[in-house]
């Protein structure tokens, strides 16, 4: 369990104000300072706090929440609420402020692993006897919550999408909103799907005896999007994939569409798992999956009856990874494949990763479910870390 500190990282120096509405904050403490010094520093970055309580925390629609732990005698009820805070609002940050007394208790032993789980930060609680050292602590907080709130927005166009050719208007609509987006001031990094034609050209290869390159099949995608956003993007291929270099393009005002990650360990017909190592290279909590089906559902939703009867299905607003690797959904498309919606691979790097704690799955074809997305509404259905 990792205590953190002061400081941001270089992404806050480039990210713009997305939006003029203000963000909302709660927090759980009997410190009446504590509340009144860290509100009015959250209010310089426009971001609002107000008070809330243990057991209200979860209903509450906020973008952020600390937690107070020096006020509680069980944190049985925190590790409760920790979870549902995770799986009923997703898109919102979870920071606990330990007084440096409880740190080695077994209590905080209670905690540990469902912060683990949700990758949940803790933070020594501020204590007001140095003067000095209490504006950083409170500080650090602040950039803590400037930072997640102004992130860069991760999105992939899944390869389903590429494949619907015969409707290339629904490409074309998604972009334009991205573009639209992009011009509000929205940082946004784009990535490519592979897919279905990805599969295509493997077929064909092994059919005829040569060697097929995923890595074609996305670079052209990649380079497609960027030709079609004509300025406002630009691309960067895997040898040049690195934080500097995205955060580089941020500063010149496009959009950064990239078709691989650097990580030579990934096999390049993992498109989503490329995806998820951008991710965690930023320093994101999430990507958003946009496809060609609005969520995650029990069965592949094109999947429509069996002998000629229709097969129940539900879209599930949340699943844990364990989940989908443990077959609680079944996984095989339309086609007979079995990893339908995400790769095995990229549930398996989701499991161990140190900031990513979700996948967001949208439509493709219904850009204002994007839009959501981005401003962290609770749409389609995640893929929650655990």
């Amino acid at each position: 369990m990792e205590i953190q500190g002061a400081g941001m990282n270089s992404l806050q120096a480039i990210v713009k104000n997305c939006s003029e509405k203000e963000n909302k904050a709660g927090i759980v403490s009997t410190d009446a300072r504590l509340v009144e010094r860290l509100g009015e520093a959250l209010s310089q970055s426009r971001i609002v706090l107000s008070s809330s309580t243990i057991e209200d925390i979860a209903k509450e629609a906020k973008d952020f929440y600390f937690v107070d732990l020096g006020g509680f005698d069980s944190h049985l009820v925190t590790a409760s609420q920790v979870t549902d805070i995770r799986e009923k609002r997703p898109d919102s940050e979870l920071v606990l402020l330990a007084p440096s007394y409880m740190l080695s208790t077994p209590q905080m032993l209670l905690l540990k692993t469902v912060t683990e789980k949700h990758l949940v930060s803790i933070y020594e609680k501020p204590l007001p006897e140095k003067a000095a050292d209490y504006r950083k602590s409170i500080q650090a907080l602040v950039d803590h919550a400037y930072k997640f709130l102004h992130q860069p927005r991760l999105i992939k166009v899944g390869g389903s999408i590429f494949d619907l050719h015969n409707e290339p208007v629904i490409l074309l609509n998604l972009l334009d909103k991205i573009k639209k987006l992009h011009n509000e001031g929205y940082p946004i990094v784009l990535t490519t799907g592979g897919g279905p034609r990805q599969d295509t050209e493997r077929t064909v290869s092994e059919a005829y005896g040569t060697t097929a390159d995923p890595k074609q099949v996305l670079e052209r995608q990649a380079k497609g999007i960027t030709e079609i956003l004509g300025e406002s993007a630009v691309y960067i291929p895997p040898q040049k994939v690195t934080a500097k270099k995205i955060l580089s393009v941020h500063q010149e005002g496009k959009i950064p569409v990239v078709s691989l990650s650097d990580n030579i360990t990934i096999p390049y017909n993992q498109s989503d798992t490329h995806t998820l190592a951008i991710g965690e290279m930023l320093g994101l909590y999430k990507a958003i999956f946009a496809k060609d089906t609005d969520g995650v559902y029990e069965r592949d939703p094109k999947i429509k009856t069996k002998n000629g009867k229709p097969l129940p299905n539900k879209r599930l607003p949340y699943i844990y990874v364990s989940d989908i690797l443990n077959g609680v959904i079944n996984r095989k498309d339309s086609q007979g494949r079995g990893e339908h919606l995400v790769e095995t691979g990229a549930l398996m790097y989701l499991k161990l990763t140190k900031h990513l704690r979700a996948v967001q799955v949208i439509s493709g074809r219904n850009p204002e479910m994007l839009c959501d997305a981005i401003n962290r509404r609770h749409v389609g259905s995640y893929i929650l870390r655990g």
